[in-house]
């Protein structure tokens, strides 16, 4: 109103937050000296302009069910009252944001073990394995604040999976989620029946405390003989399935120490080759901490493991970060071999 009146001019804000302080002081006898007409006028003034900037206005920038709100909002105080409105329009936007919220998608992404093995490498012939049978396991990444309207979503998604795609393990990753409330709970135990029924075990990942608090209240049972396994992040519990599921189908678990002979066996599927080859090789051993190959550095040797861990990182001190992890069966150093230490 101020700038519509002296555009430019910052006395009149001045003005307008004085007169307001001394309403607020002494206002009953600021009010009994103004005419009746000048404070109707000024009054009916203020309204019609307030409705202009938002019961016009607004409501055209907004979508259709927030205009319609503010207008009912507008009615209700105008039949009704000013508390009465502004209650009417509390509980109305409450329930408007739950409706909105409930059509956001709980689960951001899902993920198949036949695609995504995690941050571990794997030798050619787990990778077959994997890339044959891996979308026994389905990975689903969750996210936001579950309550009913969420929930329920979730649990169609995963009936979804076992009963037409086959699905036989599950991981599903909360580190997304800030909280859930008593209802998404409830959907919880209903899907813990529903994998008890089919066989299927699920795995909770990336719990974080709020959420761990509200299961702890809810007495939802989780760990060893219950459908929801427990892992602290989504590597390791996707990591837990795949070593299962490489144990059924070659009867090895992943991260066993695996002889050169036999892992050039699995590349070179000829065992004459192999042998041949695995006579050019040297043994290497090395310590905890040790560095194979420096991020920078020209590297024309090729690595096998044979047993152990590497683990690939970048940077150094507090910045350095961790990419990948290597095990038995893995193979390092390829690219750069190929390209000539490039």
């Amino acid at each position: 109103a101020a700038r519509r009146v002296a555009p430019g001019h910052r006395v009149v804000s001045w003005v307008a937050g004085l007169l307001i302080l001394a309403v607020f002081l002494s206002g009953n006898l600021l009010l009994g000296a103004l005419p009746l007409p000048v404070l109707a006028g000024f009054l009916l003034w203020v309204g019609a302009d307030f409705l202009k900037d938002y019961l016009l206005k607004e409501s055209l920038r907004t979508t259709v069910v927030g205009a319609a709100l503010t207008v009912a909002i507008f009615v209700v105080m105008a039949v009704f009252g000013l508390f009465e409105g502004t209650v009417f329009g509390l509980v109305a936007g409450s329930l408007l944001f739950v409706v909105d919220y409930s059509k956001q998608p709980p689960v951001r992404s899902t993920l198949f073990g036949g695609v995504y093995h995690g941050a571990k490498e794997y030798s050619p012939a787990e990778l077959r394995v994997l890339q044959q049978h891996g979308d026994e396991g389905a990975i689903l990444k969750m996210q936001g604040y579950l309550f009913f309207g969420t929930a329920n979503r979730i649990r169609d998604r995963i009936r979804d999976l076992v009963k037409h795609q086959g699905v036989r393990r599950l991981v599903l990753d909360l580190d997304g989620v800030t909280s859930l409330d008593s209802t998404a709970v409830a959907s919880l135990k209903r899907i813990s029946e529903d994998l008890t029924d089919h066989g299927v075990v699920a795995c909770l990942t990336g719990i974080g405390p709020v959420v761990a608090k509200v299961f702890a209240r809810s007495g939802l049972r989780t760990g060893e003989g219950t459908p929801f396994l427990v892992a602290g992040d989504l590597e390791t519990g996707l990591s837990r399935f795949l070593a299962e599921l490489l144990q059924r189908e070659i009867g090895q678990v992943a991260g066993q120490p695996r002889t050169i002979e036999t892992l050039l066996t699995e590349i070179l599927q000829d065992d004459a080759l192999a042998a041949s080859i695995a006579g050019f090789l040297e043994p290497v051993k090395v310590r905890p901490g040790d560095v194979v190959m420096a991020e920078g550095e020209a590297a024309i040797d090729i690595y096998f493991v044979e047993s152990g861990l590497l683990a690939v990182s970048t940077g150094s001190g507090d910045r350095q970060r961790r990419l990948r992890t290597t095990g038995p069966g893995a193979i390092i150093g390829e690219l750069s071999f190929y390209a000539g230490g490039l």
